[in-house]
């Protein structure tokens, strides 16, 4: 093995000999290699120990560093006449590179070393080969190793791997919500008339905590009045039914589910009136009555998209108090309708954030 490395040793000192002949100086001296050396002291010593050809001379030159500039630069941009130039970076444990520059400058060869081993002897005796082989290739041949255009690409340091766009996060949404809605309520009344019903306004305040959403509501209908005819006396009723209270909801993205309990009261307008048999009787003026009420609900919503949602309610109001709407006929009071205690309806609506 020995034999063999050293055979080779010979046949290219040989070559090179012969070739350094055409590259001579004026006064017959061969040109010299230039060879920079970026490594510790005792790392660049041993280099120089083990790669020593006569010919052609090898100048070491110890070097901080390695950089681009300095692999591309022309050695004729320095006034230096030189057969070509080595540049060794030794500055790794594992690994030697090694850059080839011709004497134009035009011609470029890298070579990689690997220490597995770290800087042993054959190690070293590989380095050698790898120096002097590769000159001998520069100087021989114009046509071998990459261009100068292909150099720049090879020494350009490598794009840094941008880091990848994260996913948009969607915007939390605010801790409270609020929202505005319209509806329309049929509700139970009496056994006559059987339903009152008429349109109101209803605006909510929810705070979010994870899935639930806890908060308030408050609502306020306009009943549209009902008349109700008996033999001798009648009544008109308007009422305007108000209401408040808490509510909690459950949000399944683009529905949400919720329940709702409240009270309030009704502002009835009693307008007496008289009935349908033409008999004459004096009635009592018109009053004002107040009714309070207790409500509990049960009510879904779907999102439509673009902040608004449809909504619909299965409620029952109770009064706390049995109500009897009632008239004064020639100074006796006489009973006209008496609604039901619990009267269960139905709303739907429109709502807006």
């Amino acid at each position: 093995m020995l034999s063999g490395v050293r055979r080779y040793a010979c046949m290219l000192a040989a070559m090179a000999t012969l070739l350094v002949a055409r590259f001579a100086r004026a006064d017959g001296e061969p040109l010299p290699v230039d060879v920079y050396v970026a490594a510790p002291d005792a790392v660049a010593s041993r280099l120089e120990e083990a790669v020593a050809p006569s010919e052609p001379p090898l100048h070491w030159v110890p070097v901080p560093r390695i950089t681009a500039a300095d692999v591309l630069r022309a050695p004729a941009q320095e006034g230096l006449e030189r057969l070509a130039s080595v540049w060794i970076d030794g500055s790794r444990s594992d690994l030697v590179r090694l850059y080839f520059v011709s004497r134009t400058a035009e011609r470029f060869l890298v070579r990689d070393v690997p220490l597995p081993t770290g800087l042993d002897a054959a190690a070293l005796e590989t380095l050698a080969q790898v120096v002097e082989s590769s000159i001998v290739a520069l100087i021989s041949d114009e046509r071998v190793g990459m261009t100068r255009a292909e150099m720049t690409v090879a020494l350009a340091p490598a794009p840094v791997a941008s880091e990848p766009e994260a996913a948009p996060v969607p915007p939390k949404p605010p801790p409270w919500r609020g929202a505005l809605a319209a509806f329309y309520a049929l509700e139970g009344f009496a056994t006559d008339p059987a339903v009152e019903h008429g349109p109101g306004i209803l605006a909510a305040a929810d705070r979010r905590v994870g899935r639930w959403l806890a908060g308030g509501w408050v609502s306020a209908q306009y009943v549209i009045p009902m008349t109700v005819d008996g033999s001798l006396v009648g009544v008109r009723l308007d009422a305007l039914a108000l209401r408040a209270g808490p509510e909690l909801a459950w949000d399944l993205q683009r529905l949400s589910l919720s329940v709702r309990l409240g009270a309030g009261g009704d502002i009835v307008h009693i307008a007496p009136r008289p009935g349908d048999s033409g008999a004459a009787a004096t009635l009592s003026s018109d009053r004002w009555s107040w009714a309070t009420v207790a409500q509990g609900a049960v009510a879904a919503a779907g999102d439509l998209g673009g902040g608004v949602s449809i909504w619909g309610a299965f409620f029952c109001d109770v009064d706390l108090v049995q109500r009897h709407y009632a008239v004064s006929v020639d100074g006796a009071l006489q009973d006209v309708v008496t609604p039901w205690r619990a009267r269960p309806g139905l709303m739907a609506g429109v709502a807006w954030p």
